[in-house]
């Protein structure tokens, strides 16, 4: 699991504070939501292939495409499968 930072997936349902779920593996296809280091940065997004290069793509409209050369070395930690949310009230004891 992974604790999503920032608003840039909210159009997926994915709101900071939740965790995404995270299915450890290398492969993924066009669209998929994808955990991605790029240096020391962990992002939660959409992914494209262009070309040689990929696309991470924001659900938030607010956020611009970030194009990715092979020379940002860009590491997919996994697919996201699925989304965590928690809200657990303090309830008051009698």
């Amino acid at each position: 699991m992974f604790e999503v930072k920032g608003d840039s997936m909210t159009g997926d349902g994915a709101l900071e504070g939740d965790y995404v779920v995270v299915d450890r593996q290398p492969e993924w296809a066009n669209g998929d939501m994808v955990v991605v280091l790029v240096g020391d940065e962990a992002n939660v997004k959409r992914i494209r292939r262009d070309g040689a290069s990929i696309c991470l793509e924001s659900s938030n409209p607010e956020y611009p495409p970030m194009p990715l050369s092979p020379s940002d070395e860009p590491i997919i930690q996994g697919k996201v499968i699925g989304v965590a949310r928690w809200h657990i009230s303090q309830g008051r004891s009698k």
